[in-house]
């Protein structure tokens, strides 16, 4: 599963960590796989819901009666806006 960045999930390098069972090493795997999956569903939840505010702030500007190239100027520059993407995995630098 990948997010729109581009990021997979990786898998758990077990020759880091000798002696591991094969059931220690695929309960790793399996929780790495889930935190992996909770952290693309929650960049893009963030993502749907950031346009999704923007719209709504565009909305109370214009019932507020500002001018609509403010409404667009700021809508522009909320959009420009990126949030600090999520890339790699647990252990890893950003």
């Amino acid at each position: 599963m990948q997010n729109k960045s581009g990021v997979s999930p990786r898998n758990f390098n077990s020759i880091s960590v000798p002696g591991l069972s094969d059931e220690a090493r695929q309960a790793i795997n399996e929780a790495f796989d889930a935190m992996s999956a909770w952290r693309i569903e929650t960049a893009n939840n963030n993502e749907r819901n950031s346009e999704q505010l923007i719209e709504k702030l565009a909305a109370a500007a214009r019932t507020l009666g500002w001018p609509e190239q403010i409404v667009d100027a700021t809508r522009a520059q909320l959009q420009s806006i990126k949030p600090y993407p999520c890339q790699g995995s647990l252990g890893e630098p950003r």
